[in-house]
């Protein structure tokens, strides 16, 4: 059985500039916030518990962020 992380996602629109590089890399877990005009994180991503492929994933748009705006932190 694969293990699972539990972990939790957090973007910061005030310093995000909506390059799309995360929702390029992660569609599932960010999206396009019509009304604010920057990324947000999908619901149920702000606290899942993921496989280590996702999670390595998350943490891959985590560090391609220009402004440093995604935060992935494991949760116990």
């Amino acid at each position: 059985m694969a293990k699972k992380i539990k972990v939790r996602v957090t973007l910061n629109q005030d310093t995000c500039i909506a390059c799309g590089t995360c929702g390029a890399l992660m569609p599932e877990a960010f999206e396009f916030d019509q009304k604010a005009g920057k990324y947000s994180v999908k619901p149920e991503f702000r606290e899942i518990e993921v496989d280590e492929e996702t999670y390595k994933r998350l943490k891959e748009a985590e560090s391609m962020c220009p402004t440093q705006s995604i935060k992935v932190e494991k949760i116990e």
